[in-house]
């Protein structure tokens, strides 16, 4: 580590913090969404911020990618290709913070897009196809309906042509349990496109009990470390029963960028989330810092803390050993900007002392060392 990089470290930028700079503060996210190719999928960056860019993981630009295209900072692919797959980053900033969002982007051939939605059978009266962009683009645009992927029962239909209107009704029967998909055949600038959504419908049992969630590691653990060195740090969270769309489990260390990755887990009917931090090399910002995880749900929240710390004592001593030699140094820098100024308050202190030597005494014992 350069003679600068400390001086930066513990010197200016507490002394930046003192006197009220604000220091750049950014968060870090990750989300894996899977697309269907030759259809429409759009995505937004999760920020009410002005200045969004755009880029192809790692720092590549989208402007000559065919079928991609930004429009009001919203990533459109015209449509979804095989080649489009891959991290897409969602850059965002708002004075000193900045909010990065990667979306690990996953094409696939196939008819049906993964459900997005789920609506309770017993609840609903009606759904519907839930593509609001799409229809603001194109009003008259087409739809057609499949059930769990397959041309539609018409016997479900009230009436029949409903297999061609945005919104289907539901006759709150278990029968109705499944995944509907509705296809959006539309216009844009000129052009035709294919959209599509699922949602799915459930029978909810009686006995069917919304769970607070829970985090199960850690609780409040301290891990040793080695400077230098990359770790990977795991969160574990019960989830219960809920809906996973609902929950979100994540990671956050102040001023730290994080990147994490999460999956979700089944485990004896009961799901769990697992979240897992990345730091590639574990340097002196990562010491004793909470690196807390939290899940969050509507019906509340629990979280976790780890705190990383020296391997050796040996590797802490010489971190106090730093500090302390930065503080010396410190020190000395104030006593030199303000040697004029103390040498003026050494002469208020003692008027005599242009007559004394050594150390400066009281009045009294300068005059009867000059008598």
């Amino acid at each position: 580590m350069s003679f600068s990089t400390i001086y930066l470290r513990w010197i200016l930028l507490p002394a930046l913090w003192v006197a009220g700079f604000p220091l750049e503060e950014s968060k870090t996210d990750r989300k894996k969404v899977d697309f269907v190719a030759g259809l429409v999928f759009r995505l937004e960056c999760i920020s009410n911020s002005q200045n969004v860019s755009w880029s192809r993981v790692p720092s590549q630009s989208l402007e000559n990618i065919s079928g991609i295209t930004i429009k009001d900072d919203t990533l459109w692919f015209l449509p979804a290709r095989p080649v489009h797959s891959g991290e897409c980053s969602c850059l965002s900033r708002e004075g000193n913070d900045t909010w990065e969002t990667i979306y690990d982007v996953s094409v696939q051939n196939k008819t049906c897009p993964t459900r997005n939605r789920m609506q309770e059978v017993m609840s609903t009266k009606e759904f519907e196809c839930f593509l609001p962009h799409i229809f603001e683009l194109d009003p008259g645009a087409q739809v057609t309906w499949r059930n769990n992927c397959h041309p539609l029962n018409v016997t479900y239909c009230h009436p029949l042509n409903v297999t061609y209107s945005k919104v289907f009704p539901v006759n709150r029967s278990s029968e109705m349990e499944g995944l509907y998909t509705c296809f959006v055949n539309f216009t844009f600038e000129g052009q035709n496109y294919f959209a599509a959504q699922t949602t799915k419908i459930y029978f909810q049992s009686k006995d069917f009990v919304v769970t607070q969630p829970k985090i199960i590691y850690p609780k409040e653990e301290t891990v040793a470390v080695t400077l230098g060195e990359s770790y990977n740090l795991s969160c574990r969270a019960l989830v219960g029963k809920n809906d996973m769309e609902e929950t979100s489990l994540y990671w956050f260390g102040g001023s730290l960028t994080l990147s994490y990755k999460s999956t979700t887990l089944k485990e004896n009917d009961r799901k769990y989330m697992l979240s897992v931090l990345s730091i590639s090399e574990v340097t002196a910002e990562y010491l004793y810092r909470n690196l807390t995880c939290m899940v969050q749900h509507p019906t509340g929240f629990d979280s976790g803390r780890i705190i990383l710390v020296p391997a050796s004592q040996k590797e802490r001593n010489y971190w106090i050993g730093l500090g302390l030699v930065a503080l010396v140094f410190l020190l000395g820098a104030v006593a030199f900007l303000c040697r004029l100024d103390l040498v003026l308050a050494y002469r208020r202190l003692c008027p005599s002392a242009a007559r004394c030597s050594g150390m400066c005494l009281p009045t009294v014992f300068c005059r009867d060392a000059v008598s």
